[in-house]
């Protein structure tokens, strides 16, 4: 979220989310060429159910979910809190019903055999999308013109450091297992930069 648009941010999302609800918007006559042309996205999403499949619906439920947590989890105490925010609100919903509606499918995601399936797939996703963007982000963050930087890498270091510090505190560890954990430390740095 750029700091100079911060106090316009949530009034395009209201109206994002409002014609994503499916609020009868086209009666407003002051609608921008944009508008109209998201509306009729949106139209032509819901009109493919009546085609083939049950997801387009699903696909719009799912981007308003996504865009209703814009500003992420902060203060993530663990990789698995930060990883069930990211399974549970952003992003990895959104994209499998995005997968199942490109297909035409008529697939329940809420097998029982699929739980597991689905559960990795929404993980490996996130934290990918951490290690891919987050060079751009922490540019942009640096540059300020986010308020927030916060992804799986961020996450992790943030954790890694807290247990490190824990560890020095606590005097939890004799010298050597420590010497070990600052290199690893140093090791996954090397793998995120």
């Amino acid at each position: 979220m750029r700091r100079s648009s911060e106090k316009q941010t949530p009034v395009v999302i209201a109206d994002f989310l409002g014609r994503l609800e499916g609020t009868d918007i086209k009666a407003d006559t002051n609608r921008s060429a944009q508008h109209c042309y998201l509306d009729s996205v949106i139209e032509d999403i819901r009109a493919a159910d009546q085609e083939t499949g049950n997801a387009g619906t699903k696909v719009l439920q799912k981007m308003r979910k996504t865009f209703m947590y814009l500003r992420p989890l902060q203060f993530a105490k663990s990789i698995s809190e930060y990883l069930a925010f990211r399974r549970e609100k952003v992003c990895a919903e959104f994209v499998l019903a995005s997968i199942k509606f490109t297909l035409g499918a008529s697939v329940v995601m809420q097998q029982p055999a699929l739980t597991n399936f689905l559960l990795w797939a929404g993980d490996h996703l996130s934290i990918s999308s951490g290690l891919y963007s987050y060079a751009k982000e922490a540019k942009v963050y640096q540059e300020g013109l986010f308020y927030y930087l916060i992804n799986s890498v961020v996450v992790i270091q943030d954790v890694m450091a807290a247990e490190l510090e824990r560890f020095v505190v606590e005097e939890a560890l004799d010298s050597e297992t420590l010497e070990f954990c600052r290199v690893r430390g140093l090791c996954l740095e090397g793998v995120f930069f």
